[in-house]
């Protein structure tokens, strides 16, 4: 089954632009959007659940690591949170697509 859409050309054209930043078509991102925000079928509505916001996800890790306290050994590499080093992996992965 086929549905069709209407949306600005400005959004329609943003949504191309990352799919296509992502290596994915666009049906594609749409899908991983829209799998973002699970809906569930109830007495024939669709009610989307609710989940923890990115700031619940992350609440733990902000301030766990106080980058203005001086390193005792300035020789010392840095010392990086389990999601401080996701973010540089998935932020090295951005810079190899663009170069």
């Amino acid at each position: 089954m086929t549905v069709q859409i209407e949306i600005r050309e400005e959004t329609a054209a943003k949504l191309q632009a990352v799919a296509a930043a992502l290596e994915l078509s666009l049906e594609e991102y749409l899908e991983r959007i829209a799998a973002l925000f699970p809906a569930l079928p109830i007495n024939g509505a669709v009610k989307v659940q609710r989940g923890p916001t990115p700031y619940d996800l992350a609440k733990d890790l902000i301030g766990s690591i106080d980058s203005s306290i001086p390193d005792d050994d300035p020789d010392s590499q840095p010392e990086y949170t389990e999601f401080g080093a996701h973010l540089l992996q998935e932020y090295r992965k951005q810079v190899e697509k663009l170069s």
